[in-house]
């Protein structure tokens, strides 16, 4: 997913346009991906992403890490991420099929 930075002084910065979920999903983690998640405004409750059916090769190496950005940071400023946490999946030595 390519991020377009548009700068436009006299208005307020524009969001991302809203993408149909199901057209987005299932995707190939093939390169970096980024998903925007708009929060709840209602409660205060934390947020848990919750990452469902992961389907891998386990004849891979596979890592996969999560990071979560505040409201207020934009999506390119990747440095001011936190991390949420990561899966690895090792090959374990090549288990023969």
């Amino acid at each position: 997913m390519i991020w377009l930075v548009l700068e436009v002084r006299s208005k307020p910065p524009q969001r991302a346009a809203a993408v149909n979920i199901q057209d987005l999903f299932p995707l190939k983690l093939r390169k970096t991906t980024r998903v925007l998640v708009v929060k709840p405004t209602v409660g205060k409750a934390d947020e848990v992403p919750v990452l469902e059916n992961i389907v891998t090769d386990n004849r891979k190496l596979i890592k996969l890490d999560v990071f979560v950005n505040d409201e207020d940071d934009k999506p390119e400023e990747v440095d001011r991420a936190e991390y949420a946490g990561g899966f690895t999946q090792d090959t374990n030595g090549g288990y023969k099929l």
